[in-house]
């Protein structure tokens, strides 16, 4: 307890449980966790494919159908962190800073976020054009952080 300005102050924290559901998203994070695969959905009217999915087109308002989309993909911008929030899970080996980029996967018209890991984080590491493709963790919880990118070996 500290006592400042006349005011007795007790620090607490409060700590709240959610359980929320993916919706129509499920089916995405269902992939993720149970078959290691990274999937979208793909209008029926443009022919856009999402990733992440809608379960409608934010282009054209069309139906949309699940796809699976390969492990592989492009970086189109990257940002190197030096903090990471508290409910954010790194991998086992990556440590301060990391890399977090907006991936296309092949076959999507839209990006992923997440992270690149390299042996080496300097800026420029992760170049925007940069070919990775997706790892997937031992153990999967149907989250985003159950895989991360690496670059594909030139």
């Amino acid at each position: 307890m500290t006592t400042r300005g006349g005011y007795l102050e007790a620090e607490d924290a409060i700590v709240n449980h959610y359980v929320y559901s993916h919706g129509g998203l499920s089916p995405f994070f269902r992939a993720l966790k149970e078959r290691g695969q990274l999937t979208g959905t793909r209008c029926a009217e443009c022919d856009t494919v999402w990733c992440p999915p809608r379960t409608h087109c934010s282009r054209c308002y069309g139906e949309t159908q699940w796809t699976d989309l390969s492990h592989e993909g492009t970086v189109r911008a990257a940002t190197y962190c030096y903090y990471v929030p508290s409910n954010y899970k790194l991998h086992e080996y990556q440590e301060m800073p990391y890399v977090l980029a907006l991936v296309q996967p092949d076959g999507a018209s839209t990006c992923l976020y997440n992270i690149v890991h390299v042996p080496k984080v300097v800026v420029g590491a992760v170049p925007a054009g940069m070919r990775v493709r997706a790892v997937f963790r031992e153990r999967r919880e149907g989250r985003l952080t159950d895989f991360y990118y690496v670059p594909l070996e030139s």
